[in-house]
């Protein structure tokens, strides 16, 4: 999650940066924050599957899940103004400031989750 986050941030501040924003820029970064955002929705399968049945765990998890599906769509409006001859930049930095929300939400949930596990692996020793 922090390189999608990490990728929105940049993005937003190149759309805020530049008099014109050169598309084939914008495309290209904008295709990277969508891989990393399903990097992120794959890790969280496998960390779904390493906790497995923990009633505890389904509830954070869910909400993490939709979290990145939110960052998911804004990214898809990202990427759809990305690809226009004319970028705007406004328009970018709307759905960059969205991105980051949901994944600054999804980053606190799983940090709070793995806290959890960590506590609740340590008292069952």
């Amino acid at each position: 999650m922090s390189h999608a986050r990490d990728y929105s941030r940049g993005i937003y501040q190149y759309s805020r940066t530049p008099q014109t924003i050169e598309p084939s820029v914008a495309k290209s970064e904008a295709e990277e924050l969508g891989r990393n955002i399903i990097s992120a929705q794959k890790e969280l399968a496998v960390v779904r599957k390493e906790v497995g049945s923990d009633a505890a765990a389904a509830a954070p998890l869910k909400s993490i899940d939709q979290h990145l599906a939110a960052a998911e769509k804004q990214h898809a409006m990202l990427f759809e103004e990305c690809c226009k001859e004319s970028v705007d930049g406004l328009a970018c930095m709307k759905h960059c400031n969205q991105i980051l929300l949901q994944l600054d939400k999804a980053q606190a949930e799983h940090d709070a989750l793995m806290r959890s596990m960590e506590i609740k692996e340590m008292t069952s020793e």
